[in-house]
């Protein structure tokens, strides 16, 4: 989880590098469209609407709740690491 959050950042980061201020539509935009597999197949499994013994190993309750909890941080780190690249970039 810890590389997955610090891929976040580098994408923020490169983001704001390459586009500066007109990067943060290109940012959401990329977090919209990247986010919403990891989305649908947590509500698919949590909702039991794929088989569970595709998960059974991942499914225990930390774990799940570790995976809400990184998801919910992904968008704050990625537009921190934004903000750096587009100061780095001036």
């Amino acid at each position: 989880m810890f590389a997955y959050i610090l891929f976040w950042s580098l994408i923020g980061y490169e983001i704001g590098r390459e586009f500066g201020h007109g990067g943060h539509k290109l940012l959401r935009k990329t977090f919209v469209i990247s986010i919403v597999p990891n989305l649908v197949l947590m509500y698919l499994t949590i909702f039991k609407l794929i088989p569970l013994e595709w998960f059974q190993p991942l499914l225990s309750v930390p774990f799940i709740a570790a995976c809400v909890i990184t998801t919910g941080f992904l968008y704050p780190v990625s537009w921190i690491g934004y903000q750096w690249g587009r100061k780095a970039s001036v």
